[in-house]
């Protein structure tokens, strides 16, 4: 992934003040990314009975 220098990436509620903010770890953020991308796959499986 193209994140790996990347240690977190930081969000905040408001631009410009840190008073909210959230904080998505790589690892997190790479975790969730596969778990999106596997229920995706499950989705698209086809039926037996296609034909």
């Amino acid at each position: 992934m193209a994140l790996e220098p990347v240690d977190s990436i930081l969000f905040l509620e408001t631009p410009g003040k840190t008073t909210h903010t959230y904080e998505l770890r790589r690892a997190d953020f790479q975790k969730r990314i596969q778990q999106q991308l596997k229920k995706q796959r499950s989705l698209k499986t086809i039926p037996p009975n296609i034909a």
